[in-house]
């Protein structure tokens, strides 16, 4: 019996996920100098992943018949938003390390309504939403603590 119904590969893998951030947070409670910014890296890491999940929406509404539009262009919504904050906090320091990890965190947790949608259209695993929501609920507000310890 496979926990969760989930491919035994695909639960490690995506457990696996949520530990870059888990160990840039704990490197900071190390209260090291040289780690002390070190968990802005989560919020960037959250960035990343939300960027992929564009990829998996873009290829799920590719195979709908008809294809959906408004799929599409939610699909490419994390990576221009992802662009649009790197440039904010690296060329212009206009947001801060916290507004960020609140914007990527709470749209990691808004991300499996999309994830929703596709399973209802049937153009996703059936274990997908199983995967999702419980990753999008911890790595977003993984990335949340990464933007608040990084101020």
């Amino acid at each position: 019996m496979r926990p969760f119904g989930l491919p035994p590969l695909v639960l490690m893998l995506g457990a696996a996920g949520l530990l870059p951030p888990v160990a840039l947070i704990a490197l900071v409670l190390v209260e090291n100098p040289a780690t002390h910014d070190i968990s802005f890296w989560g919020v960037i890491y959250g960035a990343l992943i939300l960027t992929f999940l564009g990829g998996c929406w873009w290829a799920f509404a590719s195979n709908m018949r008809p294809v959906s539009n408004v799929v599409l262009v939610l699909s490419v919504l994390p990576s221009l938003g992802t662009f649009v904050m790197l440039v904010g906090l690296f060329s212009f320091a206009a947001m801060s390390p916290l507004t960020a990890g609140l914007v990527v965190g709470g749209a990691l947790w808004l991300s499996p309504l999309i994830d929703r949608y596709l399973s209802l259209k049937r153009v996703t695993p059936r274990w997908w939403m199983t995967l999702r929501v419980p990753l999008s609920a911890a790595l977003g507000l993984l990335t949340i603590v990464s933007g608040w310890l990084a101020t």
